[in-house]
């Protein structure tokens, strides 16, 4: 498997379970169909050169660390639909420098983006009830919490917002 290029995955399929394509490194692309709800733990764990992932808006989970060191990954959509991004689940995408965030999202494990040094910006859908984006940065809705400032911003001053009591662990 570790020579694969290319998947096809069937609209039969409704989950990818835990390491399911896990060290597939030479996969560059990969479209998940409409019947997926559910990408499982270690999904694709050191798929180094997986470049795109288009995910269906009938996804509901990232699982943790799904997309673990995979390292050529530019820009992630987060599907409408889904409500949880689980801890790890893009770890050390080191090439990810987007991420966009829909209004169903309401939960974000506090690890979801570390590792990722390239990122310069989160963007989170106005709808979004439980979390909003300030020039990139990962806020709680309320703006009481700093949840993450991605690590690839050019920034050289940032002023915290005066409604700021929490700055998460690993916010910086």
């Amino acid at each position: 498997h570790r020579n694969l290029k290319s998947i096809s995955i069937p609209n039969s399929v409704t989950n990818i379970g835990s390491s399911a394509f896990s060290n597939c490194a030479k996969l560059t692309s990969i479209t998940i169909p409409d019947s997926v709800e559910y990408i499982g733990v270690y999904a694709f764990l050191d798929c180094w050169e997986l470049k795109q992932v288009n995910m269906p808006e009938s996804m509901t989970t990232i699982g943790d660390c799904a997309f673990y060191d995979c390292d050529s990954i530019e820009s992630v959509i987060v599907p409408k639909g889904v409500t949880k991004i689980g801890d790890w689940s893009f770890y050390g995408c080191a090439s990810l420098t987007s991420v966009s965030i829909p209004d169903s999202v309401i939960d974000i494990q506090l690890n979801a983006f570390e590792k990722c040094v390239a990122l310069n910006e989160i963007n989170v859908d106005e709808m979004n009830k439980a979390y909003k984006s300030d020039s990139g940065v990962l806020l709680n809705k309320n703006e009481t919490e700093l949840i993450l400032y991605p690590a690839g911003k050019k920034e050289t001053i940032y002023n915290i917002p005066d409604s700021v009591v929490t700055i998460n662990n690993g916010a910086f």
